[in-house]
């Protein structure tokens, strides 16, 4: 049984199956286990004589083993495939494209169009650096809660620009820009986002409460995608 099988039947159903099958074959093997206990106590007692069919018996009893087994390996292969998917799960959450300028100065600029994923409107921002840098807050649940299937929860706060020289980081023009919504109630200094950084790790269901953050080279002409998966932000490179 390759990857290719266990993803079409799906975890969750290979964990149904070898649940299924074992419990039946451990119902099976206690009615093998209390006919045989039954048969030695009449035999003890000498009120029957031995069953004629032994070979039946222990043809029922490879069966029985044999059907254990089987659900046994479902079991473990659609736990191994839920915990797998489940902590390896990539969430997209952005799209950045970037276009550099016609331009030869000491501080290159480049366009950036920011498309967040699921819903909002293209954004168009003008940046300086040699790459893009984009960071957020994550909340990271313990452990057996992503298992259930609790994702990572998070928010995108700022893409800005970044140098790789430590003294162009310090003097050159630099560009902040603000993924949050400029609302009355939603800004970088929400009181959930407040409680969370001061007290989630307090919390029983909370791992940690951290900033993250992810860049890549800002220089050429690409197409990136956004994800965030159990433990931060991460960026691939797509083909246009």
């Amino acid at each position: 049984m390759d990857g290719h099988f266990i993803d079409s039947l799906g975890a969750d159903t290979l964990m149904l199956l070898g649940l299924g099958g074992t419990l039946l074959g451990g119902v099976l093997l206690l009615i093998f286990i209390f006919r045989r206990l039954r048969w030695r106590l009449r035999r003890w007692l000498k009120t029957t004589r031995p069953p004629s069919g032994l070979m039946s018996g222990l043809r029922n009893l490879i069966l029985i083993l044999l059907l254990l087994s089987i659900s046994g390996m479902l079991l473990s292969m659609g736990l191994f495939s839920r915990i797998y998917h489940r902590f390896t799960k990539e969430i997209p959450v952005a799209e950045i494209i970037t276009r550099p300028m016609e331009n030869n100065g000491p501080s290159p600029v480049t366009q950036i169009r920011y498309r967040p994923t699921g819903g909002g409107h293209d954004r168009y921002f003008f940046m300086r650096g040699d790459q893009w840098m984009i960071e957020g807050d994550i909340v990271k649940w313990k452990p057996w809660l992503n298992l259930l299937g609790l994702d990572t929860r998070y928010r995108l706060t700022r893409l800005q620009g970044r140098y790789l020289d430590i003294e162009a980081e310090r003097s050159a023009p630099r560009t902040v820009l603000s993924l949050i919504d400029h609302s009355p109630d939603i800004d970088e200094r929400h009181p959930f986002w407040r409680f969370l950084y001061r007290s989630g790790q307090m919390l029983p269901l909370v791992d940690t409460v951290y900033g993250n953050a992810a860049y890549q080279d800002l220089k050429n002409q690409n197409y990136y995608q956004v994800f965030v998966g159990a433990s931060g932000f991460l960026v691939r490179k797509k083909d246009f």
